[in-house]
């Protein structure tokens, strides 16, 4: 019953344990960064890159925005949302387009 109930809870979503594994190493893209959504909507890079991760190799910073994960627009979507849209691609890399314009392809 309180499973059913948390459905209309937009807060709560329940998580297999690959998500698990993922979100609690906070590298959810598997790139070394970790990705917020602000109130606004727009999807930031919350913490510096992991030390020798691609996003750091490729030069990300705290506070880039994200326009599209895979070709993807992820305005208004959760960290959630993030994790659901690499899990369906899949593959050894994540192209990532940023508010600058700059387009990267990272590996994972």
């Amino acid at each position: 019953q309180v499973v059913k109930s948390l459905k209309a809870d937009k807060y709560t979503r329940l998580i297999d344990a690959a998500q698990y594994e993922a979100i609690s190493k906070y590298d959810i893209l598997g790139i070394g960064l970790i990705l917020q959504p602000g109130d606004d909507g727009i999807c930031r890079i919350t913490s510096p890159p992991l030390p020798g991760s691609s996003a750091a190799k490729a030069g990300l910073s705290v506070d880039d925005t994200i326009i599209s994960i895979d070709g993807v627009d992820v305005k208004g979507l959760s960290s959630f949302d993030y994790l659901d849209i690499v899990s369906k691609v899949g593959g050894n890399s994540i192209n990532l387009k940023l508010g600058s314009g700059r387009e990267l392809t990272l590996a994972r």
